[in-house]
């Protein structure tokens, strides 16, 4: 008898030991809703064959910074956007590809690459520092008023870092990318451009700098790099597309996103048409009549620079053009052409 009990106790261990591991291994494909699905096809296997980088440039100060790898978080500290929140910036920049008309707003003010300047073909990096706000950036009722402030590194269908002020009180981070496509896929499968992660600027304190903004006035900045970056001669190339934060108490460069992809040239993003990144650092605006503006707290960028392949450019009016503020109401109050401006009111 006492036998019999053994020998069933040691069939229920070995059940139990390869139950726990096929449980386990079901469990670790259970993932929340929004993360990484290894069945839809991203390609985050590609760091294996493509690492990450464990270094940046710094070009403020001139040295390799190190670099984390801190997707994990910011996906776990993802905010969803409103529907008017997304579906502005797409049609803002569907406007300017096909040339319709836009409700009033647009380009409020700020830098754009002159045509035919600045080309990537294999590497670009935009830098900048941006005056960031976590609480309401307008000074007058905004009504359904929508601001963003954004760049690209110049290469076309890649990724932007968007600053994001609506009528609430919440600023926000959002990371924009135009290379997700059937064939290279988010992580959260999304197939067609949109905001694939956003935040609130309060919960992101260890990357919110302050310092001056260049005209004597002190304001909280966010320093981020936003790199391009083809790894091979296929058809069409491989690139990765990489947002770096600079991280403020561990001294580092962290990573919140990632993409890989096989970007076509022609790459029609899903009706948005081919986006050729013409624009630097501007103040986007959407429904505002300027001549009726809401009062905003000052926007703007410092010592932005684009490294174009082989070397760095500090945005000077030789490769850039320059759009002065939009509405009457928002002074310049100082610009270093064209990589440093800031625009609105100063004393809040």
């Amino acid at each position: 008898m006492l036998k019999h009990i053994l020998f069933l106790l040691f069939c229920m261990a070995i059940y139990a030991n390869v139950g726990g591991i096929s449980l386990a291994q079901t469990k670790s494909t259970q993932l929340p809703d929004g993360f990484f699905n290894p069945e839809k096809g991203d390609l985050l296997d590609k760091t294996e064959e493509f690492p990450l980088p464990d270094s940046i440039y710094d070009p403020e100060t001139g040295e390799y910074i190190p670099v984390r790898d801190k997707t994990k978080d910011f996906k776990l500290m993802k905010k969803e956007l409103s529907e008017e929140e997304s579906y502005k910036l797409k049609e803002l920049r569907k406007q300017y590809y096909w040339g319709e008309s836009p409700p009033p707003g647009g380009i409020g003010a700020g830098t754009t690459y002159k045509s035919g300047q600045l080309i990537v073909n294999n590497q670009g990096i935009f830098y900048t520092k941006m005056i960031v706000y976590s609480s309401s950036l307008y000074l007058d009722s905004p009504g359904s008023a929508l601001m963003y402030t954004t760049s690209t590194c110049r290469k076309g269908n890649s990724i932007e870092v968007v600053g994001i002020y609506d009528q609430n009180n919440q600023g926000k981070i959002g990371i924009w990318d135009w290379s997700v496509t059937n064939n290279d896929p988010g992580f959260d499968g999304s197939t067609c451009p949109k905001f694939i992660l956003s935040f609130l600027i309060s919960d992101i304190p260890q990357y919110i700098i302050t310092q001056d903004d260049g005209g004597g006035h002190q304001r909280a900045f966010i320093k981020y790099q936003n790199e391009a970056v083809k790894l091979d001669n296929g058809n069409p190339p491989l690139w990765r597309y990489t947002v770096f934060f600079w991280n403020k108490n561990s001294h580092t460069y962290d990573i919140p996103y990632y993409h890989y992809a096989r970007t076509p040239s022609t790459q029609d993003n899903c009706g948005y048409g081919n986006m050729s990144a013409w624009w630097g650092p501007i103040l986007e605006t959407y429904n505002i009549d300027y001549s009726n503006a809401p009062r905003i707290k000052e926007l703007g960028f410092l010592d932005s620079a684009l490294y174009h392949d082989t070397q760095w450019s500090g945005l000077g009016t030789d490769v850039t053009d320059w759009s002065n503020p939009q509405p009457s109401n928002w002074p310049l109050n100082h610009n270093t052409p064209n990589k440093s401006y800031g625009i609105g009111t100063v004393s809040f």
